[in-house]
């Protein structure tokens, strides 16, 4: 039987000289790789990271 609950989390992104706000990036899955994590930041980054 499998595991049905998809794991996510939350990540805190911060710029380096405060030029925007922070950003809480929900929904982060567990099993993304950095290029799924860049492309998702890309998508729902302002600054588009």
């Amino acid at each position: 039987m499998q595991n049905s609950q998809q794991k996510t989390t939350s990540l805190l992104v911060k710029t380096p000289n405060q030029a925007q706000e922070d950003q809480i990036i929900d929904g982060v899955d567990m099993k993304w790789t950095v290029k799924d994590l860049k492309a998702h930041l890309s998508r729902v980054y302002p600054s588009k990271p």
